[in-house]
């Protein structure tokens, strides 16, 4: 009788035995199951995992700040729909308020999902772009209740209207080192505010000394716009002071808008060192008075009939009652105009005395008022004539009036 019921206690350990296995073996399984993403499983994860899908509603491409959309479809797997989040570039976009789900704004970033939206979605979202031109990666995440998530990516492009910056003038200017000088400017606003300006010379940032722009000193070179000046601008004048060395510089003037996006104008300031200038007195005599005066060669300042080649101003003469007009002309081609301080292009600070060198007096041709017969003429008028290529200048010193001989006179301070 002892034998079988030995017999019996053996198949009872080994049943159990065999349910301890078995448990152990399932206990596994279940461990292993659980670490797989939605959508990745390869090998004995997450049975029926949640799918989802992005399909592009508005264009790819838009302007700065303005939104995209794209519709999301999720439906849940075996874990029901937790949260929805958006990345840009990879970072949790945490100004939720670019977000809107069907049109209205998110609450959140990611946004809990309740009610049917655990089973499925099928929503479009809308996302307020970058303020920056160019590219950048939007990713929309679902995350079930068991922590898997499912992707998808989408590419968004910004583009916007940069500034528009014209130079007003001369793309060309010739001056003497170390120089002020000034260009206007006309700026007309793009897509952004107009934040700064900036001065290149050959390439390189220029020192911001006697850099000033609408008559305020640089202190950054890109230095900040302020006032209206953000809104554009029109023949607002940039000041400064050409280099030192005699040599022919680039200069590049760039203005940016809160987007990064910028326009550039340039032009070339060919600096020479001065030459100096011939100085000469000389006296133009009424043409009704002693014969072989009238005319006055600016060559040498000597007196000169009135017709005579060598003379390139001449005198009127007397006017309709038989007095000395004092007025004066060009002869023989040659061309005069009239400077007076801040009129025609002539500088509202300009004297004689800033005639300073040939080129000074080169620089000045063209401006003043081109005439054919001058004004009464009185002391301190200045004039400038070009003959035949040569530039000159003279300063009306003195007027006198002679009844006695009609030896009426001008004397004349001359340069060239």
């Amino acid at each position: 009788m002892t034998k079988p019921r030995k017999l019996n206690l053996t198949f009872m350990k080994v049943l159990s035995n065999l349910r301890f296995l078995f448990m152990l073996a399932a206990a596994t399984f279940m461990i292993t199951s659980c670490g797989e993403d939605i959508g990745g499983d390869t090998g004995g994860g997450t049975t029926n995992p949640t799918t989802m899908s992005l399909t592009a509603v508005s264009d790819v491409t838009v302007a700065l700040g303005d939104t995209f959309i794209v519709n999301i479809n999720a439906i849940a797997g075996d874990n029901a729909l937790n949260t929805h989040e958006v990345f840009e570039d990879g970072v949790s976009i945490a100004d939720f308020s670019r977000i809107f789900y069907n049109g209205e704004v998110a609450v959140a970033n990611p946004v809990l999902l309740l009610g049917d939206s655990k089973t499925s979605i099928d929503v479009d979202v809308a996302v307020a772009a970058h303020s920056a031109v160019g590219t950048r990666n939007y990713t929309f995440t679902v995350t079930d209740d068991g922590g898997f998530s499912e992707s998808r990516s989408i590419d968004i492009t910004t583009v916007g209207t940069p500034p528009a910056l014209t130079l007003n003038g001369s793309t060309t200017i010739d001056e003497m080192p170390s120089s002020l000088r000034g260009v206007n400017l006309t700026a007309v606003k793009g897509s952004g505010d107009i934040s700064s300006i900036s001065v290149a010379i050959d390439g390189v940032l220029a020192d911001i000394a006697d850099l000033e722009f609408d008559n305020v000193d640089f202190t950054s070179n890109p230095e900040l716009l302020i006032g209206d000046n953000v809104n554009g601008f029109d023949m607002k004048t940039l000041s400064f002071r050409t280099p030192s060395e005699d040599g022919t510089y680039v200069y590049t003037i760039a203005v940016t808008d809160e987007f990064g996006q910028e326009s550039t104008t340039t032009f070339t300031v060919n600096v020479t060192s001065a030459t100096p200038l011939d100085v000469i007195n000389g006296v133009l005599f009424n043409a009704e008075g002693p014969s072989g005066t009238g005319g006055c060669d600016l060559d040498n300042g000597m007196s000169t009939g009135s017709s005579d080649a060598a003379a390139e101003i001449r005198d009127q003469g007397f006017d309709g009652s038989g007095n000395w007009a004092q007025l004066i002309a060009p002869v023989n081609g040659s061309q005069l105009y009239y400077l007076v301080p801040g009129e025609n292009g002539v500088s509202e600070n300009f004297t004689f005395a800033s005639i300073d060198s040939k080129e000074t007096l080169a620089s000045l041709v063209g401006s003043g008022l081109q005439i054919a017969i001058s004004g009464t003429v009185n002391p301190g008028d200045i004039f400038v004539v070009v003959r035949d290529g040569v530039n000159y200048a003279f300063e009306v010193a003195e007027v006198n009036v002679v009844s006695a001989d009609n030896s009426d006179n001008y004397v004349l301070n001359i340069v060239k």
